[in-house]
């Protein structure tokens, strides 16, 4: 508190007061030459700082007596080490010591480092009971930071299906970005997160990265086939009349329709796999042909005129109604229970196993996160910005880079612009700025960070070009700056990659399409979820809207002085400090 906020209250404050008091109070004069400076030490800073703090916020009327009192208390009560279970209350470096021990309570109560003395005092002592006066500025704050960040992920019906078969997400992608910008592409269905689930703080394995960071894609399931569902499908498609299919290859028969379904089916076989996902790819062709289009429209009594010339539906609505007929198809010829096989290094071999949460969380976090997409030979600046990307520790982090969501279209390629910039007037070649990104890349997917990264490419270029008198370290610093701005350019979204399995229930709701099927609907309400049907096709902004008006609750932003509240409560016995957090 500066000195001339004092003015602001009706007669003397209590700091004030307490230091009239003390000015009164007679002194004994000590010996100079006997006094030796004394070091604190870590558990006297810590209280001392706590105390500090507590002043700060008007906790006991600003008395540095309670305030000091009440620091040896939170201190005792929430250290079991005695020392540093709370974290060390040194403004600036408590969260991260707190999270280091894996302290909750010490990364929530060390939020207070953030605030402003001045204003927080002036309200605190204004409210009276510290519990209340923290209460009314948390609401202060947060009512003064917008929450406009919000957990979204973009899902297909058939992934739900898979999902909900499985019982979870295994490791999904989450964009976390600004209700504003609303994250696009990888299916119509969103799913709206709650901020409390995906917080790094919360769960060590909750991931958060400063841009899409290319993160590994979860294996593709395969369903078997049943038992005899290869003789079936010739079966019931035997009496079926067409002409034919049109294909890159040229036209083929009803009856090279029909046996192209058949092997697909006889290679999905349980002991009879080969090449399972290509096999996956031959029976949706199948399911894609006028064959089974034909076999759709007999049963539903569908005159041919529902086709156009290429054997494609000409209303929508029919089109629609196809695809979930299909689902029902493929649930006649396929188990429920999905496999995926992937390449054991160890044994060299490759392995098929349940398609499980265990099996595919375990082999998504077994790969490298950052970059572990597997993009071979890919060097774009997107690319780069993901392998050179942070990982943010809080929400309170996500929210302090906020500033760099801008919009769908903000990444810009020109790194490779900016290189040439560089070493163009020192007499590079002009494939000299590819090979930079190629070394950096390579040095970067080996686990370097990004200044070694740079360094090391440099030190490359330099000593294997015939140029002389370059400066390398100059370059060094310089190139590095280049590689900053671009791993810091502005982007759409942040990353979440949660290490382990998801539950629907961390989803407060859903926004699926107007045509979203009613089995979707209802595999989604069966979880548990909030679904909003769209109207039509949105806007960004329409889709921004709807957003803010059924998941509200789930916006977030950060309200660091609602930590303080919690600690004084839990020592006052206040419950609406602690609902504060």
């Amino acid at each position: 508190m500066r000195a001339d906020d004092v003015n602001v209250f009706e007669g003397p404050s209590a700091l004030e007061s307490f230091q009239s008091k003390l000015a009164a109070v007679p002194l004994r004069q000590p010996d100079v030459g006997s006094i030796e400076p004394i070091e604190q030490t870590p558990a006297q800073k810590r209280v001392q700082g706590l105390a500090s703090l507590l002043q700060r916020v008007g906790y006991g009327g600003g008395d540095p007596r309670r305030s000091f009192q009440m620091s040896q208390k939170l201190l005792r009560t929430f250290d079991p080490y005695q020392q540093g279970g709370i974290g060390e209350f040194l403004p600036g470096f408590s969260y991260q010591l707190a999270q280091e021990r894996g302290d909750k309570f010490g990364q929530a109560l060390s939020t207070i480092d953030l605030l402003p003395g001045a204003a927080i005092g002036t309200a605190a002592l204004k409210a009276g009971k510290a519990g209340k006066g923290i209460e009314t500025l948390a609401k202060s704050q947060a009512a003064s930071e917008p929450k406009d960040m919000v957990f979204l992920h973009n899902t297909t019906p058939e992934k739900l299906a898979l999902f909900d078969n499985i019982g979870g997400l295994p490791s999904p992608s989450i964009a976390v970005t600004k209700a504003d910008t609303p994250h696009r592409g990888f299916g119509k269905i969103t799913l709206v997160g709650k901020p409390e689930k995906f917080d790094p703080a919360v769960d060590q394995r909750n991931k958060v990265y400063s841009a899409d960071a290319y993160t590994p894609r979860g294996p593709r399931p395969v369903r078997l086939a049943k038992p005899g569902a290869a003789q079936q499908l010739v079966k019931d498609y035997a009496g079926i009349k067409t002409k034919g299919q049109d294909t890159f290859f040229g036209k083929i028969n009803t009856r090279e329709i029909l046996e192209r379904g058949e092997e697909a089916l006889l290679n999905l076989e349980k002991n009879n796999l080969y090449n399972p996902i290509d096999q996956t790819d031959q029976l949706n062709v199948f399911f894609d042909s006028p064959l089974a289009k034909k076999k759709y429209a007999k049963e539903k009594g569908l005159p041919n005129t529902v086709f156009n010339k290429f054997d494609e539906f000409k209303d929508y609505k029919d089109r629609v109604d196809y695809n979930e007929w299909v689902k029902g198809e493929k649930d006649k010829y396929l188990s429920q229970d999905a496999v995926f096989q992937y390449f054991d290094e160890a044994e060299e071999t490759i392995k098929t196993v349940p398609y499980n949460t265990e099996n595919v969380v375990a082999n998504m976090i077994g790969d490298t996160q950052r970059g572990g997409e597997g993009l071979v030979g890919a060097t774009s600046d997107a690319y780069l910005r993901a392998l050179s990307s942070k990982e943010f520790p809080s929400l309170q982090d996500i929210k302090a880079d906020r500033s760099r969501i801008t919009s769908e279209f903000a990444d810009v390629d020109n790194l490779d612009d900016d290189i040439e910039n560089l070493l163009e007037p020192l007499g590079f070649e002009w494939n000299d700025a590819t090979e930079m990104k190629v070394f950096v890349k390579i040095n970067l997917e080996s686990g370097e960070n990004l200044k070694t990264s740079v360094d090391k490419a440099v030190n490359s270029l330099v000593k294997n070009s015939n140029l002389k008198n370059i400066n390398a370290k100059k370059l060094r610093d310089e190139m590095l700056e280049v590689f900053e701005d671009n791993a810091n350019r502005a982007v759409s979204y942040f990353e979440a990659k949660p290490t382990r399995a998801v539950n629907f229930d961390e989803f407060a709701g859903a926004i699926v399409p107007a045509d979203a099927a009613k089995s979707t609907i209802d595999l989604l309400k069966k979880r548990g979820l909030k679904v909003i049907k769209e109207k039509g096709e949105l806007t960004k902004a329409e889709k921004s809207e709807l957003i803010k008006k059924y998941f509200g609750k789930e916006l977030f932003s950060v309200a660091p002085i609602a930590a303080a509240a919690s600690a004084t409560a839990m020592m006052e016995g206040e419950n609406k400090g602690i609902d504060a957090l």
